[in-house]
């Protein structure tokens, strides 16, 4: 899932109940120059919370592949990934800039020197305590009052897993004290082994063929690309609640009812008191 849909409607399979989001905030969707369209990123959360991404499947034996990224405190603040549970992976931190003036190596040069000299290691750098001088008086230490000397942390992880049922979980979460960097997590084009085959290769119209039928509910419109892919009388869930919009009263999700907002697929709009068809907002 690379999340193109703009919203969390799931995988093309009959077997996923979706993606499932929990925690003390929700993961959200972003874009931006390094992700591939839309990205998940993680809800922002404080010191001891996290926020969690979810999808029950079936899968076949194989790797589930991701791209991520992360921008966090180094080692405490983590993007994990648990099946069934158990944790397969993590990592945090950021990755420091190979352009910034005063990056050395692995050490950062303080314009103004502190208790340590004038060269201190890396990674103390925005790590919540004051190691240089106070150049230009304004109460932060230099190491703590830069910018770009950190970049976002990102790679591509493979977890295998056997057949059968399985949890897949993503969760971004804080220890008690101290941040870093954006302090976010972001997620991206999730591959799970499940088998394709071609359109028309499936005998019967039982759920054990949905996965096989690029387009389940037959409606012309693509699984990829339609946010109710088991019923033909609808094709966008604009909220991405898992109610498709001729049955949600709330298609924006924005609280108010339909029947009551001017805008009832835009979610930053309730009103348009000229009838003009843009909302009072813009």
């Amino acid at each position: 899932d690379g999340f193109e849909t703009g919203n969390f409607s799931g995988f093309d399979d009959f077997s996923a109940n979706g993606w499932e989001r929990s925690g003390d905030a929700y993961f959200g969707l972003a874009t931006g120059t390094d992700f591939d369209g839309y990205a998940a990123r993680a809800g922002i959360v404080s010191d001891s919370e996290s926020t969690s991404l979810e999808v029950s499947i079936y899968t076949e034996a194989g790797y589930v592949e991701f791209d991520y990224w992360v921008s966090s405190e180094d080692r405490y603040d983590t993007l994990c990934f648990y099946v069934d549970g158990i944790e397969e992976f993590c990592d945090s931190g950021q990755t420091p800039s190979d352009t910034h003036s005063l990056v050395q190596g692995d050490e950062f040069l303080c314009p103004t020197p502190g208790s340590y000299g004038d060269l201190i290691p890396l990674t103390w750098v925005e790590d919540g305590w004051s190691d240089c001088g106070d150049t230009d008086g304004d109460g932060v230490s230099d190491d703590e009052n830069t910018s770009s000397v950190w970049q976002v942390q990102s790679g591509h992880a493979e977890v295998w897993v056997d057949g059968g049922d399985h949890t897949l979980t993503w969760t971004y979460s804080k220890d008690d004290t101290v941040s870093g960097g954006q302090d976010r997590a972001w997620l991206d084009n999730v591959m799970i082994p499940y088998f394709v085959q071609g359109e028309g290769e499936c005998s019967d119209n039982t759920d054990d063929c949905n996965i096989e039928d690029m387009d389940d509910d037959a409606d012309g419109v693509d699984d990829v690309d339609d946010d109710c892919p088991t019923d033909s009388s609808e094709q966008v869930d604009t909220d991405g609640d898992g109610y498709c919009d001729n049955q949600d009263a709330d298609d924006d999700g924005d609280g108010v009812y339909d029947y009551n907002d001017d805008m009832p697929l835009d979610g930053n709009e309730t009103t348009d008191n000229d009838g003009d068809g843009i909302g009072d907002n813009a």
